[in-house]
């Protein structure tokens, strides 16, 4: 699971098609709600080429961390988010998203925990899907395996999940997409692959 610090708070506007696709008679149950939402990132089509990502790993026990505006703490270590190894309890991902397209990108960061949970994840220094071209913005991941009182978490595969859009008139940030539905039925969604959306999902495994 995440450290409450992560997450984005409430206000952002789900995606009609993609929120129809999450929003069933199940749906209710967190779990769920996040197979759904990879089972509905996996056929998307867009060009996500341009958007690029780099992570390092901080492991320095429970400690505050450095905060994510300031970019990669120096005693942080390379993670290969393509073979990462197992993660634990308070370790700390850093992930930089570069937008290396010649044009702007609507990235809008998701995290799926091992409960299938779906939370919408804060950007920085600028809390903005919108990335201009060659701007970049960084999240800090905590990992947690215990609450406060020391009572276990759910363990296992969690993912990082990156929907990227082509910049429109106006922002398209899906991090509400970890909330509420407030759409349902399919009949009034366009399809997906017309609105040039990309999916990156990267997958670690979290132990104790």
């Amino acid at each position: 699971g995440l450290e409450a610090s992560a997450i984005e708070p409430a206000g952002a506007v789900p995606d009609a098609a993609l929120t129809a696709r999450l929003d069933g008679p199940a749906a209710a149950v967190d779990g769920d709600r996040g197979r759904r939402l990879l089972a509905a990132l996996s056929p998307l089509a867009g060009d996500a080429s341009g958007v690029q990502v780099e992570a390092r790993l901080l492991r320095q026990g429970c400690a505050p961390n450095p905060p994510a505006r300031l970019g990669f703490p120096p005693a942080a270590q390379r993670l290969d988010l393509m073979a990462p190894p197992p993660l634990h309890h308070c370790d700390v991902v850093y992930v930089r998203i570069d937008n290396r397209a010649a044009s702007a990108r609507d990235v809008s960061p998701l995290y799926v925990d091992a409960e299938g949970g779906v939370v919408g994840l804060a950007l920085s220094p600028d809390d903005d899907v919108r990335l201009e071209a060659g701007q970049s913005r960084y999240i800090a991941l905590r990992l947690v395996t215990r609450d406060a009182q020391g009572r276990p978490l759910a363990r296992g595969v969690e993912r990082l999940a990156l929907v990227i859009a082509p910049a429109g008139e106006r922002r398209l940030d899906l991090r509400g997409l970890a909330g509420p539905a407030l759409m349902r039925g399919a009949d009034a969604a366009p399809p997906l692959d017309r609105q040039g959306l990309a999916a990156q999902v990267f997958a670690w495994r979290v132990e104790d």
